[in-house]
């Protein structure tokens, strides 16, 4: 009873060190709707045509009601592009990097890592000494992929 009253009072049970304890968390609500659907509301906006909103926000202290309304003949997405486009058609060296991450997507970065021009991708195990039980959950690891080790 006493846990469920902590659950409910958005206080889980915890044990001595602060740990939760099983059954019990720190979120029960879970994450904020913003943070859940900001994406989706992004994308609704970006394939609408028309957009009406009335919303309100803080201005000087007071709250303004303020109105919103987009329209475009394609979609608010492709009217978002075509000012971008236009911005980087006058100059704006910041709009032509957007649009082109936005279309072509983000430029890759690679680095190469060698030594005396060889690349780096295999480890070398010394395998002297070991006894044969031990050489089997060596082979065992290598061909399960779970080798994390440092070569000796």
């Amino acid at each position: 009873m006493e846990d469920h009253e902590q659950q409910v009072n958005n206080k889980p049970a915890r044990d001595e060190k602060g740990r939760l304890l099983p059954g019990n968390t720190a979120n029960p609500k879970g994450p904020p709707l913003k943070i859940m659907r900001m994406s989706e509301w992004g994308r609704q906006i970006a394939n609408a045509k028309k957009i009406d909103i009335e919303f309100t926000s803080p201005k000087d202290g007071m709250f303004v009601k303020s109105k919103l309304h987009l329209q475009s003949d394609k979609t608010i997405g492709f009217a978002m592009m075509a000012t971008l486009a236009r911005k980087g058609l006058s100059g704006d060296v910041a709009a032509i990097k957007e649009f082109i991450d936005r279309t072509d997507g983000k430029a890759q970065q690679s680095i190469d890592i060698t030594t005396n021009n060889e690349s780096i991708n295999k480890v070398t195990y010394n395998l002297e000494g070991k006894d044969p039980e031990e050489l089997r959950k060596i082979k065992a690891l290598l061909q399960n992929g779970k080798v994390n080790g440092n070569a000796d």
